[in-house]
């Protein structure tokens, strides 16, 4: 009380009254003060850890995110906590996406159940009941699994992805409402939630595959015929932008591309044959290549689709014996 720093000095007779008005208005002072009102508080306030679905190398992922909830009410709570994505970037709320640098897109969704059967999805919330005594500051906890699958059949750059859900809800679904609502008014109490951003990221390693679209024959031959050609194709699909070197071996080891076959049992004949890109006529297609350097071999850039390889085989001479002469040869991809 700021008495003690009165000094007035009363005359001898005056009437003390101005000392009674002081400590009355002392106490109206501190009556204000006592009620004055404090800032609102939810009745029931929830919030949640960072949502990440972190797919990493994998093509399916679970987030498992941790809630907390405090009461401050006289009354128990009995509501039902949902966790609803929002507004996907890049990409649309059927097809959201994630992002590298470059702008490629890699299509993913989420699910409520992990066998990726029910779609997460604002109008299908995942959700979870919570139940809490009365009391000031009590705490509860819990965790909510997602789950997320990379969309099949997408052939992508090498690198970092990442995206967004904008404007995602850990809320409440209201009596007689299927939407999940960061905020509700049960009765005369608030329950309060979290809005904020969901996030999705993933690395995808480059991955090529490689297949033969068919055998080179050349059919029959007489023991007359020379420099002898045929053809066939490869197939080989890698992600955009992802560099190739493709070595040819015959099962003679040899890497210069030059192979021999061979004919049924007890012919010891070896008919020699030769491997060749671009053109019956072109370079040898040996085996030196390997993940940096083309050496030998062919070099190719993918294009996130199957793309044919022509395979050129060249046979100089025919004088063998005659029987069905074959040789296997192998196809192996460095990128």
């Amino acid at each position: 009380m700021p008495i003690a720093m009165v000094t007035r000095r009363m005359d001898q007779g005056q009437p003390a009254t101005w000392v009674k008005s002081l400590l009355l208005l002392g106490a109206l002072l501190f009556a204000l003060l006592a009620f004055y009102p404090q800032q609102a508080r939810a009745n029931l306030d929830c919030s949640v850890a960072n949502v990440n679905m972190d797919f990493g190398t994998a093509e399916t992922g679970t987030d498992v995110v941790s809630w907390t909830c405090t009461i401050y009410s006289d009354n128990p709570a009995n509501t039902t906590l949902c966790l609803s994505p929002g507004d996907p970037y890049p990409g649309t709320p059927d097809a959201p996406a994630m992002q590298n640098s470059t702008g490629t897109l890699l299509y993913y969704h989420l699910f409520r159940d992990p066998g990726l059967t029910q779609p997460l999805t604002p109008a299908e919330p995942a959700t979870v009941p919570v139940s809490m005594p009365a009391g000031i500051g009590v705490t509860t906890g819990g965790t909510i699994t997602i789950y997320g699958r990379i969309d099949p059949g997408q052939t992508v750059a090498s690198g970092d992805y990442v995206g967004d859900f904008f404007n995602s809800v850990l809320g409440f679904i209201a009596e007689g409402s299927s939407e999940c609502q960061s905020s509700i008014q049960v009765g005369d109490e608030i329950y309060t939630g979290r809005a904020g951003t969901f996030e999705a990221t993933a690395n995808r390693e480059a991955s090529c595959t490689i297949s033969a679209l068919g055998d080179a024959d050349f059919g029959n031959v007489l023991q007359t015929d020379t420099n002898l050609s045929t053809s066939t194709q490869i197939s080989v699909n890698c992600p955009v932008g992802t560099a190739y070197f493709i070595g040819l071996e015959p099962s003679n080891g040899n890497d210069d591309g030059a192979g021999v076959m061979a004919g049924s049992a007890g012919n010891s004949d070896t008919p020699g044959y030769q491997l060749r890109s671009a053109s019956a006529t072109g370079p040898i297609w040996g085996n030196s290549a390997t993940e940096t350097s083309v050496g030998n071999g062919v070099a190719g850039t993918g294009t996130g689709a199957a793309d044919a390889i022509s395979v050129f085989v060249t046979l100089p001479s025919t004088a063998f014996r005659p029987d069905s002469y074959s040789d296997v040869v192998t196809v192996n991809l460095n990128f």
